[in-house]
């Protein structure tokens, strides 16, 4: 082999080596910008799926949140509702209460005058200091006990007595005032409705008078139209 055969064969080995290393050189590149690209992408992906993460997680949360506040508004409803419920059937109770027929006792045959609760069949003079001066006194023969009566004429009422062992007692009151009222609060000027919605049916019931009686005790109420007008509390 002569020298210049030699010198092309150099040179020829020459340009090989650097075709190879700069072939190699770009194939480093190309991988290294590859690399980059896919560690972006996963990067962004990663990002992305975080945000979506984030974003259902808030959605969740709102949505949490929201049947809360109408669980709370539902159970909030449900309380008034409730709470109406029990005050509907509280009045209806009352009502009921204030419509239901009375009834009568010996015990409810008293009126109430000058802040003394009178009753028949008790001694006068527990009473007169209370009542004070009668307009006028009558004593006649009693029509229903031996001996002599004693009336008592006050203002808007009147009272019957006989003597019992030194005692006065009251056998009859009558008021024709509107002033006092039997102790279940019935007057004079009330509806023949009002009293027998307070003491119930009567024993007695006509056009002009209702009368109720328990053992020997009697309370009558006088009748002008459909009102009454007098009073009368008596025993046998």
């Amino acid at each position: 082999m002569n020298k210049s055969v030699c010198l092309i064969v150099a040179f020829c080995l020459i340009l090989f080596t650097f075709a190879s290393c700069s072939f190699n050189k770009n194939v480093e590149e190309q991988d290294t910008t590859a690399v980059e690209s896919l560690t972006q992408t996963i990067t962004e992906q990663d990002s992305s799926v975080v945000e979506n993460s984030t974003e259902k997680a808030e959605t969740t949360v709102s949505e949490t949140t929201q049947t809360t506040t109408t669980t709370t508004t539902t159970t909030k409803k449900a309380v008034t509702t409730t709470s109406a419920v029990t005050t509907q059937v509280h009045t209806q109770a009352q009502t009921t209460a204030v419509n239901k027929p009375g009834s009568f006792s010996s015990s409810d045959a008293a009126v109430n005058i000058k802040g003394q609760k009178i009753k028949a069949n008790t001694d006068y003079n527990k009473y007169a200091s209370a009542l004070g001066n009668a307009n006028s006194v009558q004593q006649a023969p009693s029509c229903h006990y031996s001996g002599m009566d004693n009336i008592y004429y006050y203002s808007g009422f009147t009272i019957y007595t006989y003597l019992k062992d030194s005692q006065e007692i009251i056998y009859d009151i009558e008021v024709t005032s509107s002033s006092y009222k039997t102790t279940k609060g019935v007057k004079v000027g009330d509806s023949v409705d009002t009293v027998k919605q307070t003491y119930g049916a009567p024993t007695i019931d006509t056009a002009d008078y209702i009368e109720y009686q328990s053992g020997g005790t009697h309370l009558a109420f006088y009748i002008s139209g459909s009102t009454v007008n007098t009073i009368e509390i008596s025993v046998d």
